[in-house]
């Protein structure tokens, strides 16, 4: 029987994670307001950068939050069948939950002209304590609620055999995904929040809403894919690893909407679409909201998205001992117009997506791997170019932008190991130069003063260190640090005359956290351990850079955790 793969299970494992999160309430963090200041990219062109305001300043109101709660459970299974077949099965299972009101604050030179006149800019930087700077708040005046789940199948065969004397490593699989989300959004017919805040001294003001439901998006996508791969040892130190993926993936998202919408700002104006009697009026701080109903019920919408995707892969190994390995290789890789979590959207398909090619990925990878010391320590170089096309941009999970092609050249050094048997080290660092090739605009102008600029989101130069040790055997110590240089969030450009008069950046500062740790086993499987971060308290450090909003991390924290094993 055991010539027919019928052995017992080798191995089951099933994991559980929960995970619940509030954030956003007072004196939660948030985004930074924007601002503008020219002269540090060069004649015509301004960089935006965080506003000289302190971290611990509250912009919300009382009704901000972001209350989410993630169920994960895993299962995995093995099973070696005989000597050359090995079967692994892994599932994964998800629910997740959404509750959230964020408050987006603003500064520029033109904001709030009509709360008497100021500049919120200028009033920020002139140094005069008389003159108030006042920002905008921004965002939704009304919350979205999210019901998710989904689950992943992945069933991996890896076969090892020998044909005429060639040693070979086949490996097949299937892998099976689905996901279904509900978004319902709301809006307001109580009073709107507050549209301006004192920057340098924010109050947190209570207003008075009434959220109702107004569309509900129910999605669900789906994923069959199907992968191969093919090692073939030429010889016993030289092999070729050749694979290929196609995944059959489809995404439908059905828009249940049940009032008519606000005013366009279109001049002139176009009449009421079919089922309204007039346009809907969103709330201001001192007038309800007046949402009018469609008639004679509400508008059912549908839209689907449907994808082959083929990804293929080469590679030759050469490993001349154990403890060396050298490599060049070579992919592509393609992703859905949707991105890859179409529910988390509250347009996830919309109908500029369905024209949409999916965002593809071309990789040149040559690297080395060293075993020193017996393999105590060892170290990786790699270098690389991947080239993207169709890059999508995101914000708040929704596609802003496409069309964007991006070169990215580049280096990776590391090194991992045990020094001695108390000193174990990890260290790693990273060049990359990632230029703009195309910016995807419909503007040839636009596109040629922004081509060659540095992509955005890609620090040129990163860096980590962490090293534990231990002076006793039951106490560690360990410290270490983390560093990227500033990135770009986006580019924005002006055009007059046939022109281009300017083109602005937003940036955000380098990021530099300092943290350690110390942990002591008391006995029986308990450890207790203090963790410290951001040691040196840095203003300017942000857990969260995505188009031209920043969420500043947190500023110096210890944690302190008790651990039991059993």
């Amino acid at each position: 029987m055991e010539a027919l793969g019928h052995r017992p299970l080798d191995r089951f494992r099933l994991g559980h994670r929960h995970q619940p999160d509030g954030r956003l309430h007072p004196p939660g963090r948030q985004s930074r307001p924007r601002l503008w200041h020219p002269g540090r990219a060069g004649p015509g062109a301004s960089v935006g950068g965080p506003a000289p305001v302190d971290r611990s300043n509250w912009y919300g109101t009382q009704l901000d939050h972001d209350d989410t709660v993630a169920d994960i459970v895993t299962v995995r299974l093995s099973h070696r069948a005989n000597d050359w077949l090995q079967i692994a099965n892994d599932t994964r299972v998800g629910y997740y939950t959404r509750d959230f009101l964020p408050t987006a604050p603003s500064c520029n030179s033109t904001n709030n002209a009509a709360n008497g006149g100021s500049n919120c800019l200028a009033n920020l930087f002139d140094g005069n304590p008389a003159t108030v700077p006042f920002g905008g708040l921004g965002g939704p005046s009304s919350p979205y609620y999210l019901d998710q789940w989904g689950a992943q199948n992945v069933t991996t065969a890896t076969a090892d055999f020998s044909v005429g004397g060639f040693k070979n490593q086949f490996i097949a699989g299937l892998d099976v995904s689905y996901e279904y989300a509900e978004r319902t959004n709301t809006v307001n017919t109580g009073l709107g929040r507050p549209t301006t805040s004192n920057l340098l001294d924010p109050t947190s003001p209570d207003w008075s809403p009434n959220f109702i439901a107004s569309t509900d998006r129910e999605t669900d996508s789906t994923s069959f894919a199907l992968f191969v791969s093919e090692q073939f040892w030429i010889t016993d130190e030289l092999s070729i690893l050749a694979g290929l993926r196609w995944e059959d993936y489809k995404a439908e998202s059905d828009l249940t909407d049940k009032f008519c919408p606000t005013q366009p700002n279109t001049v002139p104006v176009p009449p009421p679409p079919v089922g309204c009697s007039g346009y809907s009026t969103a709330p201001t701080p001192t007038t309800p909201g007046n949402y009018i109903p469609r008639t004679p019920g509400p508008t059912v919408s549908s839209l689907e998205v449907s994808e082959d995707l083929l990804d293929p892969k080469a590679s030759v190994i050469w490993e001349p001992t154990e403890s060396q390995t050298y490599y060049v290789s070579w992919s592509k890789s393609s992703q859905p117009a949707t991105g890859a979590a179409a529910g988390n959207a509250s347009t996830p398909i919309s109908e500029t997506q369905q024209a949409l090619k999916p965002t593809t990925g071309e990789t040149y990878e040559a690297g080395a791997k060293f075993g020193l010391f017996g393999d105590k320590l060892g170290l990786g170089l790699s270098v690389f170019q991947i080239e993207r096309d169709n890059v999508k941009t995101l914000e708040g999970g929704e596609v802003v932008a496409a069309g964007q092609s991006i070169r990215s050249r580049g280096f990776e050094v590391s090194a991992t190991g045990q020094i001695t048997d108390k000193w174990v080290v990890q260290a790693s660092y990273a060049y990359l130069d990632a230029e703009v090739l195309n910016f995807g605009n419909a503007n040839p102008l636009i596109n040629a003063a922004i081509a060659g600029k540095e992509a955005t989101n890609a620090p040129e130069n990163s860096a980590s260190l962490w090293t534990t040790y231990m002076p006793f055997d039951d106490l560690t110590l360990g410290g270490g640090v983390q560093y990227r240089d500033e990135v770009v969030l986006n580019y924005s450009a002006t055009v007059a005359g046939g022109v281009v008069t300017g083109v602005t950046e937003n940036r955000a500062p380098y990021y530099l956290s300092f943290d350690a740790m110390a942990s002591y086993e008391i006995g029986d499987g308990v450890v207790v351990q203090v963790n410290g971060y951001n040691l040196l308290d840095r203003d300017d450090n942000y857990a969260q850079t995505q188009n031209s909003r920043l969420v500043p991390a947190a500023g110096r924290t210890v944690i302190f955790s008790t651990q039991a094993t059993f």
